[in-house]
């Protein structure tokens, strides 16, 4: 049976814990890849200024207006308050209230199909690109795995696309530990708003931790049962 609830403890346990290991990471936060989107329409679809939406979607974060699912469309107060941010960054009310509607309908779309999702159109992305890197170097001394495993690490470093290697030790590990399935890993990421590929570093850095520090439990375990044994050894 799924311990789904378990798992995704330990992600937020393990991610907490060896975040500090690693250094700035692009998209770390899924919910700035929506803000980024919603930038991109308000600039590139509707020409509005860059400065005033970028500030005004910074304005709305600050309040909570991170995911597509508080961004949907709601009631004519809602789209209220979003215009009024955006005319404190600095477009004017008609500008602002069409900037809020569109980027609502967006929202809409994406929160009424579960398929829809920013992280999901990436992923698809990706798979297309590990497909046509794994020919590229099928022409090297290399094993199938290897080329998966080369492409994946490629297209997570290179564009930060959140995608895992399924096929890892410490992924294949952490599933049969709370019996789900790779996928369900990519969800839970979703669920917590992190880039999976970050998600899985950490994952893997706590792996290697623990297989480091496996050795020393056992020896000091060992010695820990000989010095308790030679305590209750009657004497001769």
């Amino acid at each position: 049976m799924k311990n789904q609830d378990g798992a995704l403890a330990y992600l937020v346990e393990t991610y907490r814990a060896h975040r500090s290991d690693f250094g700035d990471f692009p998209w770390e936060f899924e919910s700035a890849r929506w803000q980024e989107l919603v930038v991109s329409i308000w600039i590139g679809a509707l020409g509005l200024d860059a400065r005033a939406s970028r500030d005004g979607v910074r304005r709305l974060h600050e309040v909570g207006w991170l995911t597509p699912k508080d961004w949907k469309e709601g009631d004519a107060s809602a789209i209220e308050f979003g215009a009024r941010a955006l005319q404190q960054a600095g477009l004017s009310e008609t500008d602002a209230t069409w900037a809020i509607k569109t980027a609502c309908k967006v929202a809409s779309r994406l929160e009424a199909h579960s398929t829809h999702k920013l992280q999901q159109v990436l992923r698809d992305a990706a798979a297309h690109i590990i497909r046509e890197l794994e020919e590229l170097l099928s022409g090297a001394d290399l094993t199938q795995e290897q080329r998966l495993s080369a492409s994946i690490l490629w297209v997570q470093n290179v564009a930060n696309m959140p995608v895992i290697s399924e096929s890892s030790k410490h992924i294949a590990e952490l599933c049969e530990k709370f019996s789900i399935e790779p996928q369900d890993f990519l969800a839970l990421a979703d669920k917590l708003n992190l880039n999976a590929a970050l998600l899985n570093d950490v994952v893997g850095a706590r792996h290697l931790t623990e297989e480091f520090l496996r050795p020393l439990f056992v020896v000091d375990s060992v010695e820990s049962n000989a010095g308790s044994q030679e305590e209750v050894s009657p004497v001769k």
